[in-house]
């Protein structure tokens, strides 16, 4: 009873948060006068269930894609160090559960390309496949570039574009790969 009880009072507070956030008219009149109790808003953003309802708006994402970190090895050999796969050609599609979470990091990641956090995951791979698996000599892990495979959006009834790549990071693993003067 008192779990049903807290729960109600949580679903009351993020219906009145979503009415909060309507506007009546284009002068910005808010739907509601009555403002949500102090201590009702910090609960809903203390347990992460807010969200303004101008989240993709008035500005939505006009491309859809996902990162490829393309590793390449001593022996030539060429996999997605994310996936272990040869690089995905398609859009891989995750709808819910843990991927989808990653998809708007990726976004943002394109959007920003902060050059610490791309060095970092790119010294992340390094170490792992050379120091923490251990490959052996002549299969080690050379170079690896994160790049984001995109294509831009389309109106209603048009047609799929071709998909494109930016490289948003290089990194050589190892002295003897490094671009000369690098």
């Amino acid at each position: 009873l008192a779990l049903a009880g807290a729960l109600s009072v949580v679903m009351v507070g993020v219906i009145w948060w979503n009415l909060g956030t309507v506007q009546r008219d284009s002068f910005g009149t808010p739907l509601l006068t009555q403002p949500m109790p102090t201590e009702l808003s910090a609960l809903l953003q203390y347990i992460g269930l807010w969200q303004y309802w101008g989240m993709f708006s008035p500005y939505p994402s006009t491309i859809d894609g996902w990162i490829v970190i393309a590793g390449r090895f001593e022996d030539e050999t060429l996999f997605d160090l994310r996936t272990g796969q040869r690089p995905a050609q398609t859009l891989p599609r995750a709808y819910f559960g843990p991927i989808a979470r990653w998809k708007k990091f990726e976004e943002n990641l394109n959007r920003d390309r902060y050059p610490a956090l791309l060095q970092q995951w790119a010294a992340f791979y390094c170490r792992l496949y050379n120091y923490e698996v251990n490959m052996p000599y002549g299969h080690r892990l050379a170079t690896l570039e994160i790049i984001w495979r995109y294509r831009d959006s389309f109106a209603p009834g048009g047609t799929f574009g071709p998909y494109r790549e930016v490289v948003l990071w290089q990194q050589w693993c190892l002295p003897e790969y490094a671009p000369p003067g690098g």
